[in-house]
């Protein structure tokens, strides 16, 4: 909060204040997270710096005078975005929700900023590149002109450069995590796991959804097994068998109603994972959450033990 009461009073100082050589000015709010954080908006002190700013908009700024206001995320019911978009002009530069859309479209964006800058890399270069950098479009503008810069006369781009070059500046989700266990990668679990408890990530929360990933693997573990539903490719098939019907819609959510795709992921993950190990995961974690409220041991330390217990051992 007191972040952005800061920044919104730096803000109207500026617009307010006559430029030192004169002539025209832009002043440039940049990567406001007020803008998309509802927790922030909440406070009393957010809105009185907000609703300033925004009769600062509607009055109007000297001669020369422009303002540009820059955000990750966007929520439109606040104040002064719509301020904004009366007075001037609103672009939105969406990422999709959806993480593998979205790096996608950062896949598209990377090959078009190396194509232009004349550097050529493989499908593994780019990936490296997604992964360390993330989807955000400006950052992995900036990396693309570093490595530019970096490579001279070289335009071949190799997984060294990018690992000597590029800023680790992607944020890691639970869904990452989630993925690398069912998966049963353990470098990438352990990871991904260490990034979300930099990111600020809270330890019971991660507990709480990898509960909620491994009940989804045993219910399709033992549907797999009972052939309820097969996979085929990429999607879920599922059975008219009367004991499926019975017992399944008993279930809530029934595992039939996930997306097609999404079921045949977990399948395949669940297939990785034997029945015994499914039934001893549910007593891990139970334990994991017990010590997290109730022991003195430092919760990074007692999450990374989960992990290496589940994840460890090879593979079926």
């Amino acid at each position: 909060v007191a972040d952005a009461v800061q920044a919104c009073s730096q803000v109207l100082q500026g617009l307010q204040t006559l430029g030192f050589f004169g002539g025209g000015k832009t002043v440039w709010l940049r990567d406001a997270a007020v803008l998309g954080s509802a927790r922030t908006m909440k406070s009393d002190e957010t809105k009185a710096a907000l609703d300033a700013l925004v009769r600062q908009v509607k009055s109007g700024f000297g001669e020369g005078v422009t303002l540009v206001i820059s955000a990750r995320k966007l929520d439109k019911r606040i104040g002064l975005v719509k301020a904004c978009g009366a007075a001037g002009e609103v672009l939105e530069y969406a990422v999709p929700d959806k993480g593998y859309l979205a790096e996608q479209q950062a896949r598209s964006r990377v090959e078009e900023r190396l194509h232009a800058a004349g550097l050529s890399a493989g499908a593994d270069v780019l990936d490296r590149i997604i992964g360390k950098a993330g989807v955000d479009t400006r950052q992995l503008a900036m990396e693309v002109e570093k490595l530019d810069l970096y490579l001279g006369e070289r335009r071949q781009l190799t997984e060294d450069d990018v690992y000597d070059m590029v800023s680790p500046a992607r944020e890691a989700s639970s869904w990452d995590l989630e993925d690398a266990m069912g998966e049963r990668d353990l470098p990438l679990a352990l990871k991904t796991l260490r990034q979300l408890l930099f990111q600020g990530e809270n330890a019971v929360g991660i507990v709480i959804r990898l509960e909620s990933r491994y009940r989804d693997l045993m219910t399709l573990f033992a549907c797999l097994s009972r052939q309820w539903c097969r996979l085929n490719g990429n999607h879920m098939n599922w059975t008219s068998d009367p004991e499926a019907d019975e017992t399944l819609s008993r279930l809530k959510p029934d595992p039939r109603d996930m997306h097609s795709f999404r079921a045949a992921k977990l399948g395949a993950q669940a297939m990785r994972y034997s029945g015994p190990e499914l039934l001893a995961a549910q007593d891990l974690r139970n334990q994991t959450h017990e010590r997290l409220v109730g022991s003195t041991l430092p919760g990074p330390l007692i999450l990374e033990f989960l992990v290496l217990r589940l994840v460890g051992g090879r593979a079926r």
